[in-house]
């Protein structure tokens, strides 16, 4: 039945008159080309911006820094003939906006140019795209941070506190502007002198804005001033007196405070009684380790004086053990300290190597060749006796025990009745059994 159908179709008149218009328009095209050979042509084409309502909906504004593009420079190829008919009119060519919701930067694709023309196409266009930024303007509250340092007040008075008025600021602007903020800083050095503060005042500051980085970038905002209102007190000294010994063979090897002064304020009558903080004694009484102690200094204050700060220190004391060395003695190097030349004298050391002992730095730097020893026999009597040795020693070593000398005394054949002291005593000292502490 379908064949039917095809085969009187392709019979009939209709069939002849398609087919010979299509061989007629090919014949058109083919006599046409041959006398319209292929060009090219570029051609300016404005941009049609499309849902640019999207911006005013989100608050968006274009901050950008470069111009963007109203048009697009476009190449078309196609016949001659037809070539030199198309317009900018007859080429259409879009930018969509849907795309951009939110602040930042942003790329806009320019669509494919579309030609409204037969036998002509485009080869290519340029720009294909291009950047643009858009922000929205919002409002911000940062807090004020008020700094100073300590060499703005004069001697003896310190600068407790200092808040600003309003704490913190309303500030307006874009949003990729405001985020770079990170801090809002007053400097009460910006005024005021170094040394001239004795007591409670304000002043009125300009504030200064900051990134992440810490780099002022106050240059972006409008000039904000607050008032600053700072508090003084005055400062006085904690002291303490360290009593009695650690255990045998422990020393105090160092003492600190948590802080050496408090800071007091009260009216000035009250304040000129106090010049001091003393925490009392503080017994190291067989002690033989580091221990630490705590003072509420609040009790010592009268009620009528405020304390500022701090409402409790703490004393460390260092509690170490005494190193000890063991050094040669060469007997040759004995002094011999009020010898008489009416007497002979033998001289025998009861030992060879001595201990010293002492603070660890101290054990740890003593050399032997510092160490000078002697025995005075200034008041020696015939006969053998022990006599200790004298140790010249470094402030804070002593020896561990005591060190004789065996000294046998003769007389001297010829000798006179009047003694003559061939040497007088040398500055020394005593050993101890415990070096100072």
């Amino acid at each position: 039945m379908k064949r039917d159908k095809v085969s009187a179709f392709m019979k009939s008149n209709t069939f002849y008159i398609i087919v010979s218009v299509a061989f007629a328009i090919v014949a058109w095209l083919l006599v046409l080309s041959s006398q319209n050979p292929t060009e090219t042509r570029t051609i300016e084409v404005p941009i049609t911006f499309i849902n640019r309502n999207v911006l005013a909906e989100q608050d968006l504004v274009d901050t950008s820094i470069t111009t963007q593009p109203s048009k697009v420079t476009v190449k078309v190829k196609g016949a001659e003939a037809f070539i030199e008919q198309i317009q900018p009119s007859d080429i259409y060519v879009e930018a969509d906006y849907s795309q951009i919701t939110e602040a930042g930067q942003a790329t806009i694709k320019i669509s494919e140019p579309v030609v409204d023309g037969i036998g002509v196409s485009v080869e290519s266009y340029y720009p294909t795209e291009f950047e643009c930024i858009y922000d929205k303007k919002i409002e911000k509250y940062i807090d004020v941070d008020v700094e100073w340092s300590d060499d703005l007040a004069a001697d003896g008075v310190s600068i407790v506190d200092a808040q600003a008025e309003p704490s913190n600021i309303l500030i307006t602007g874009f949003s990729m502007l405001l985020d770079q903020v990170k801090s809002v800083k007053v400097n009460l050095a910006d005024t005021i002198k170094k040394g001239s503060v004795t007591n409670d005042g304000s002043i009125s500051l300009v504030c200064r804005f900051y990134n992440e980085d810490g780099d002022d970038i106050s240059y972006n905002f409008d000039t904000e001033k607050v008032v600053v209102r700072y508090t003084t007190g005055k400062i006085i000294p904690i002291s303490y007196t360290i009593t009695d010994n650690p255990a045998n063979g422990y020393y105090v090897e160092s003492d600190k405070i948590s802080t050496e002064n408090a800071i007091i304020s009260g009216t000035k009558e009250k304040l000129d009684l106090i010049n001091k903080i003393n925490l009392g004694q503080i017994s190291v009484a067989g002690a033989n380790a580091t221990f630490t102690k705590k003072f509420d200094i609040s009790d010592k204050i009268p009620a009528d004086v405020i304390l500022k700060e701090p409402a409790e220190v703490t004393v460390t004391i260092s509690i170490a053990k005494y190193e000890t060395k063991e050094i040669s003695v060469n007997p040759d190097k004995l002094r011999k300290i009020g010898e008489n030349s009416s007497y002979t004298y033998k001289y025998s050391l009861d030992t060879t190597k001595v201990v010293v002992r002492g603070a660890a730095d101290k054990i740890k730097d003593l050399q032997e060749g510092a160490v000078s020893y002697s025995v005075d026999v200034s008041n020696a009597k015939k006969g053998v006796q022990n006599l200790d040795i004298r140790f010249n020693l470094p402030e804070g070593i002593s020896t561990q025990g005591t060190y004789r000398c065996r000294v046998e005394v003769s007389e001297h054949k010829g000798a006179t009745d009047a003694p003559e002291v061939t040497s007088t005593p040398e500055h020394s000292f005593e050993p101890t059994s415990e070096p100072d502490n």
